[in-house]
C-alpha cells in the first residue's frame, strides 16, 4: 500500500501508515514529509512508533516552530 501511488494520494492513508508501528521505518520516514503540523506533533509524542521516527518528527516540529 505504501508504495502504490494511488493509495498514497489519500492523506488518511498516509497518516495511518506513518502511525502504524508495523510499517517499515524507511517508508514511515519518507511519509512524514507529507504530514501536517498537528499530525506531526502527535507522531512526535506517540510511544507506539519506533524511536527514530519519533526523533525525526520531533526535529521537524522544532524546525517548524522556529
Amino acid at each position: 500500500i505504501g508504495q502504490t501511488r494511488g493509495w498514497i494520494k489519500n492523506y488518511g492513508i498516509v497518516v495511518a501508515l506513518s502511525k502504524n508501528p508495523k510499517t517499515p521505518l524507511a517508508m514511515s520516514l519518507t511519509l512524514i514529509h507529507r504530514l501536517n503540523d498537528r499530525d506531526l506533533r502527535g507522531l512526535s509524542i506517540d510511544r507506539n512508533v519506533p524511536e527514530p521516527l519519533r526523533i525525526a518528527a520531533r526535529k521537524k516540529v522544532v524546525l517548524a516552530t522556529k
